[in-house]
């Protein structure tokens, strides 16, 4: 019951949001523990670098220098040119006069018209910022809008980052997704829809025969969205973009746009970078943007767009600027489609429902199963261990689907496995503190007993040793007193004393026989431990002792002598059993008996009374 109880307090905990935190950061540590990867080699990504800022004197390209530079890559033939700046005002020239600025942004314009392949881009969400007139009269603006998560770090990309009021995507695509698609164009992919807002690129031509659609319109179709969910294969034949929907992966909110989720490539440079002063030097050879991907960016150290990635989490430097970031997005959707580099996946609901139910009945069947059999030491290392194993294999299996594309929330299946566990160590505890109870009370219920037994005879023997001194005392004629104290008691009133007064003795020192072992467990129960200590025992001899012992007690404490009959069965051997428990309760066992005979023969002196012990050993029930 309580594994049940965990695994649906776990569940609430993951649908309310409260564990993505801890889910977050355990999705970034796969990515730490991959393996660095080659260059992506048909992304290349010009840079406007600190050291063009110092050379130049301008913190951000000039109109005239991007006019310059859009020409020489113009003229290497790239598939695509995505601008990752904001030009939605002129950027003058300190160099240039009024007059030259003014010509070098009506340039950078027309080269704008005239490149059909080059995209610019807006922010859609708030703050929003605008895109160059031109390129939106052109219909060639894309989206530089990143998703952050709650951590501030990007997990996840959008598609589109705006809905309509049906939920359904709208307005302009992001420059990465729409990068892939125009690369992936010139693949023979071409663009069609599926349900569920689905977004398919299939392969319909060899990429010997295809040129690519200088139409960018056409290929950034206004319905892409979703998901990227990949065939396994190299060169995939078709891609499917689905939704990423609310609970997937470890998200629960429902936020606009749609979204899908990046396999980031990981290592210290994962693209070919130029600089701006080399574009313009024409220092870099003259196929290095033929037919590529490629991304004008920002990368100054003093740029503001910088971002968290998984891939940087624990590592210097810890920020990725925004145009490589654009690259990654761009990167996963076409080394998904063209290498066998899946792309990330997340698995249904119930299927993590139903790992973190396995985890944690495994986790409780051992530990159960261990708390009947063996101590509490050996529980707590069986279910250590059984923990350890369960968590390693765990994680071992999901950082191997995760080398294949699979995103399995782990956190919920790790916290069950711990705290099952602990859960069922408290339980024992709890039922150990209820069983001591228990113990205590039926301690203090046989004390209580053994107690009046013992002071019965203490009471009795005083007053009669009282009773016969004290008349004594008083007697005028002592010699006559004695004679007849010996008539009623059958011997000499002294002797009657002494035997009294050894009974007393006697008594007294069961009397304190028992506040040491109470003693014992008292103290036992204090320290936390079992009150009743089981251990293999000689039965037959424990009673055999035992009886011996209280019916030497018993006869001169109540003078009497009583036949004992014994017989043990040679079938019982060792037996487990606490035995100064066992002592006691067979102590008030035969002190009953012995007070009973004893009150009996005082109306029928002729009684004799007959005390009988039988061991037998029970017939286990058949299983047949």
């Amino acid at each position: 019951m309580a594994s049940i109880n965990i695994v649906f307090l776990i569940t609430a905990l993951r649908f309310l949001g409260l564990l993505q935190p801890l889910e977050w950061m355990a999705y970034d540590l796969l990515f730490l523990l991959r393996p660095s990867e080659p260059k992506e080699g048909r992304i290349v990504i010009v840079a406007w670098d600190e050291a063009d800022i110092e050379k130049f004197q301008e913190g951000s390209i000039s109109d005239s220098k991007l006019a310059h530079i859009l020409e020489k890559i113009k003229a290497q033939k790239p598939r695509i040119i995505g601008l990752d700046l904001f030009r939605n005002v002129p950027v003058l020239s300190k160099s240039l006069s009024k007059e030259q600025n003014e010509r070098a942004y009506q340039k950078l314009q027309e080269i704008f018209r005239s490149t059909p392949n080059l995209v610019g881009i807006a922010k859609v969400t708030p703050p929003q910022i605008q895109a160059p007139q031109t390129l939106k009269e052109e219909t060639r603006i894309t989206s530089a809008d990143l998703l952050k998560d709650g951590d501030e770090t990007i997990r996840r990309a959008y598609i589109h980052p705006l809905e309509d009021g049906k939920g359904e995507p709208a307005g302009i695509i992001s420059i990465g997704v729409i990068s892939a698609i125009k690369y992936l164009s010139f693949e023979g992919f071409e663009v069609g829809e599926e349900r569920n807002q689905a977004l398919t690129l299939t392969r319909q031509q060899s990429p010997e025969k295809n040129e690519g659609s200088g139409n960018f319109e056409s290929q950034s179709n206004s319905h892409i969205r979703g998901v990227a969910r990949f065939p396994r294969s190299s060169r995939s034949s078709k891609i499917t973009l689905r939704p990423l929907k609310r609970f997937d992966g470890s998200y629960v909110k429902k936020e606009e746009g749609t979204k899908i989720l990046i396999n980031w490539r990981k290592g210290n440079s994962p693209f070919f970078q130029v600089t701006v002063s080399e574009v313009l030097a024409g220092s870099i050879p003259a196929n290095t943007f033929k037919d590529k991907i490629v991304l004008i960016g920002n990368t100054s150290t003093s740029s503001s767009d910088k971002h968290h990635l998984p891939i940087n989490r624990w590592t210097l430097p810890s920020t990725t600027n925004g145009v490589e970031t654009h690259a990654q997005i761009a990167s996963s959707i076409v080394s998904a489609a063209l290498d066998d580099r899946p792309a990330i996946e997340t698995i249904p609901e119930w299927s993590e429902f139903l790992i973190l139910l396995l985890m944690v009945t495994a986790i409780a069947l051992i530990a159960i199963k261990y708390r009947e059999k063996h101590t509490l030491k050996l529980f707590l290392i069986t279910t250590s261990i059984a923990m350890s194993l369960c968590c390693c294999l765990a994680i071992f299996a999901l950082v191997a689907f995760f080398s294949q594309g699979y995103w399995i929330p782990i956190v919920p299946s790790l916290l069950g496995a711990t705290t099952t566990p602990i859960a069922i160590c408290f339980i024992v505890y709890n039922d150990k503190i209820e069983q001591n109870n228990q113990d205590l009370k039926q301690l203090i219920k046989d004390l209580n007993h053994s107690l009046q037994n013992s002071l019965r005879p203490i009471v009795e023997g005083g007053n009669i040793a009282l009773d016969v001194s004290s008349n004594l005392k008083k007697a005028d004629n002592l010699t006559e007193t004695i004679a007849r104290y010996e008539e009623e008691l059958g011997e000499h009133p002294l002797s009657a004393i002494q035997e009294n007064l050894e009974i007393i003795l006697l008594s007294a020192g069961e009397l304190n026989r028992q506040r040491e072992n109470s003693q014992e467990y008292f103290k036992i129960a204090y320290l936390g431990q079992s009150v009743f200590s089981k251990k293999l025992t000689a039965f037959n001899q424990l009673v055999n002792k035992t009886v011996q012992e209280i019916t030497y007690i018993k006869q001169h404490q109540y003078n009497l002598t009583i036949q004992i009959q014994e017989y043990y069965d040679p079938q019982i051997k060792d037996v487990p059993i606490d035995s100064q428990s066992f002592q006691r309760v067979l102590e008030n066992l035969i002190d009953n008996a012995y007070y009973a005979i004893h009150k009996k023969t005082q109306t029928r002196p002729e009684h004799q009374g007959i005390i009988k012990i039988t061991t037998h050993k029970k017939k286990e029930p058949s299983r047949n």
